[in-house]
């Protein structure tokens, strides 16, 4: 069991540093969803099976020299491009919306230490009955130098005690 827990926190550690050791993006509300310019990709990252949770659409804006990469199998996720803002967040909407608690999502711009915005963000939004902060993914973002930014998607755990009360497990 032991193992287990230490196996755990390693891979949490690990993924925690990889996340906060370079620069990321950072990440900002957007009022006026229509008003978003541009030609984009849209990425489409998660949802392993019908009701899955993790789910993330990306707005990834095109020859702007940036490109989004997600860590995953390339089964989990899609790639559309040359789209409208309209049409990408109408389709990432359709995406998001196939949980069952789907509650709308949250809209994000992503920009460089700059300044310079290079894409947007959409979670979906699920009610704080599923989970305590009304969101159980987290996206992270790696800046390479190459320009590609690689796109870290996890979803949200109890704690190893909190998962394992009720259960038999000693602490």
């Amino acid at each position: 069991m032991r193992m287990i827990i230490g196996a755990i926190t390693w891979f949490l550690l690990f993924w925690a540093g990889v996340a906060v050791a370079t620069p990321g993006l950072t990440r900002n509300d957007v009022a006026v969803p229509g008003e978003i310019p541009g030609v984009f990709t849209l990425l489409l990252a998660g949802a392993s099976y019908d009701n899955d949770p993790e789910r993330v659409a990306i707005l990834d804006l095109e020859g702007d020299g940036y490109t989004f990469q997600p860590v995953m199998l390339d089964y989990k996720y899609s790639k559309v491009a040359g789209l409208t803002a309209a049409a990408a967040l109408s389709q990432a909407e359709k995406y998001l919306s196939v949980h069952c608690a789907y509650n709308g999502y949250r809209l994000k711009s992503l920009a460089l230490p700059d300044g310079k915005i290079v894409g947007y963000e959409l979670i979906p939004d699920l009610p704080g009955a599923l989970c305590e902060y009304g969101n159980v993914v987290m996206v992270s973002y790696k800046v390479g130098a190459d320009g590609v930014i690689k796109v870290y998607t996890h979803l949200v755990m109890p704690t190893i005690n909190d998962s394992f009360s009720g259960m038999g497990a000693s602490r």
